[in-house]
Parts: C-alpha cells; structure tokens; sequence
C-alpha cells in the first residue's frame, strides 16, 4: 500500500513539475518572420540610438522596427498606416533590466507570424495558434487570444484593419505602478 501511494505521490509531482515547465515556455521565433526581434529576447546588446523611439510611453521603452516612421504634427507622433513597434523592458519582472523585448505590435500586412498576419482571419488565426500548440484564450467579434506558455497572441480586427499583438506574462513583484 505504501508503495502505491509512493508512487502516485512521485507521478503527480512529476506531473505538476512537466505542467509548471510548460507555462514558462517560449515559442521560436518563426522562421516565416520578417520580424527583427522576438518575444523576451535580450536586446541589452542592441544600439538603439538607429531606431524611432515612441513618445509618450512610461513603464517601457517603445521602438519602432526599421524602415517605420512616424509622422509628427503639433509635436505629437502620428502613427503610420502600418508599423511594428517593439516594446523593451523589465523580463521576468518589470523591475528587472529594461533589456527584452516584452511585447511587439504589428499593423503591416506584410509581416508574416507562423503564417499568419494582422490580416489573418479569426478562423487562420486560431488555425496556425492551435498548430502551435497554444491555448484558444478568448473569441470575441473583435479579438481573438492564444496562450502558448508565457505567451500571449492577440489579434484584433475592427472596421476592416487588422493588429497583431505578441506579448510575454512579465510578473511585478514590487507592485511599481506607472
């Protein structure tokens, strides 16, 4: 008897430890992307003295991908049509180094994800998320969501223009509110 509930103690501990691995999980970067950045990639080494910064923005830095410019009116950035900005900052907690990339932004068609786009339908989406083995979050009219890991995948899609969101669970264990 002892050995039975030994045994099953150890298949669920090892169980729980498979499980808690599987939620810190990152996905690869995909090699379809022309993305130049991944998800929590340490960026401590990037000069980003070359980039765009978004202005406005606290709690972060804001960057936009090469060849994305912003236009400026009345000394405020206006979006452009279509852009990916990367977001660097605190990874695993958002009191940590400012160095990764803690979520991307996509609104250029032209930029590929494991297939998909910010185009994608809502049924492509969840088709290349459930490939990738994620989680199907959330399926509104507006949003779709996916988890893989520490992972988030949100596509948004109103009035006809799609936004592709990349972001990683970043913890805040100091409660720093910005």
């Amino acid at each position: 008897m002892k050995k039975k509930v030994s045994c099953l103690a150890a298949i669920f501990l090892l169980t729980l430890c498979l499980c808690a691995g599987c939620s810190d999980k990152i996905p690869e970067k995909p090699k379809d992307t022309a993305l130049e950045f991944w998800i929590a990639e340490d960026v401590s080494s990037v000069d980003f003295g070359t980039y765009i910064a978004r202005t406005g923005v606290f709690g972060a830095y804001e960057y936009f991908g090469y060849g994305y410019r912003p236009t400026v009116e009345n000394d405020k950035q206006i979006l452009p049509q279509h852009y990916v900005i990367y977001t660097v900052g605190g990874y695993p907690d958002t009191s940590d180094d400012w160095n990764y990339i803690t979520r991307i932004q996509i609104t250029d068609p032209e930029v590929t994800v494991y297939g998909i786009t910010c185009n994608s339908s809502f049924d492509e989406f969840d088709e290349a998320m459930k490939g990738l083995g994620c989680k199907i979050d959330e399926e509104t009219a507006t949003v779709h969501s996916a988890t893989f890991g520490k992972v988030n995948f949100r596509l948004v899609s109103y009035n006809g223009e799609g936004e592709l969101f990349i972001s990683v669970k970043v913890t805040n264990r100091k409660g720093i509110m910005y």
